[in-house]
């Protein structure tokens, strides 16, 4: 009787690190990009750009910004946890989530 070897849980397998953490970084540069661009919109939502002069900003839309701002945020730390399987980046990207979103509701509710 043959031993069989069994990989390691874990193990990079086929695919090497290397690509890996490219999946990632591409992953981190997109996520920085929502980021940003929602943003820069939820901050000239509030400041009323692009909107009716007398009217207050539209809460949906702040809602929308928030939300993708939260996940551009959380992007990158699912990719790494999916990609590494390591499921302790997942806690990252809901703090990340739940940092967003106090942000969010404190800057809404202060303007």
């Amino acid at each position: 009787m043959g031993t069989s070897v069994r990989p390691r849980v874990g193990s990079p397998g086929p695919v090497g690190t290397g690509w890996r953490a490219a999946v990632v970084v591409v992953a981190a540069v997109a996520g920085v990009f929502a980021l940003i661009g929602c943003g820069l919109s939820f901050l000239f939502e509030l400041q009323g750009f692009g909107g009716p002069r007398d009217e207050p900003p539209r809460g949906a839309y702040l809602a929308l910004m928030a939300g993708g701002a939260a996940l551009g945020l959380a992007v990158p730390f699912v990719a790494a946890a999916l990609v590494f399987r390591a499921r302790r980046l997942l806690l990252g990207a809901g703090a990340a989530l739940v940092a967003v979103v106090a942000i969010a509701v404190w800057m809404g509710v202060s303007a």
